[in-house]
């Protein structure tokens, strides 16, 4: 008896064991299942946060990208003999002590002999000058673009025949608004 009893007691104390462990091993999924709830919030909140972000900077990418800016190409000018280049140059002209200093007013007979205006406190201009040379030149302006404090503009320069005195092709852009901090040209060459 004393031997079955024993055996009694040993297999209750098993189921117990047994059920603690089964008891435990739920707990222990529950708490598994819990943390992964925990976590999947986690990243969801964390990627909620990310995207929000994302929007944020693509609206100030949204600022920063180029805007293409309507100009007038002015006329009566020539670039001085004071100034000296060795390859095409862009300027920005911000005033008129600017605009003085590189450009002669050519003033002509008849009307529109008169140089274009400028009214420095809402306008600027952009200057691209080619190297002195003897052979005819066709400067075309294209598209200027803004971007932040930088204009960049394109100009498809057109070599032509040879000629027997030399001159200094230019082209100035009038543009309305503020002017930016640099200039960056795109050309053929």
């Amino acid at each position: 008896m004393e031997l079955s009893n024993g055996y009694l007691i040993n297999c209750i104390s098993l189921v117990r064991n047994s059920n603690k462990h089964k008891t435990s091993k739920k707990l222990l999924a529950l708490k598994k299942i819990h943390s992964v709830t925990l976590l999947k919030s986690f990243f969801g909140v964390a990627s909620g946060i990310m995207i929000l972000l994302s929007c944020a900077s693509s609206e100030k990418n949204k600022k920063k990208e180029s805007v293409n800016v309507s100009y007038e190409v002015a006329k009566g000018y020539f670039v001085k003999n004071t100034v000296s280049i060795h390859q095409p140059t862009s300027v920005i002209v911000a005033n008129k002590e600017a605009l003085d200093s590189i450009l002669g007013m050519a003033a002509t007979i008849g009307a529109n002999g008169k140089p274009t205006d400028f009214d420095f406190s809402r306008e600027y201009g952009i200057v691209f000058i080619y190297p002195e040379t003897d052979s005819s030149v066709v400067l075309n302006p294209g598209i200027l673009a803004l971007r932040a404090d930088t204009a960049r503009l394109s100009v498809s320069i057109d070599l032509g025949v040879k000629q027997t005195y030399r001159i200094v092709p230019f082209l100035l852009l009038k543009v309305t608004g503020t002017a930016p901090t640099y200039v960056v040209r795109e050309s053929n060459q």
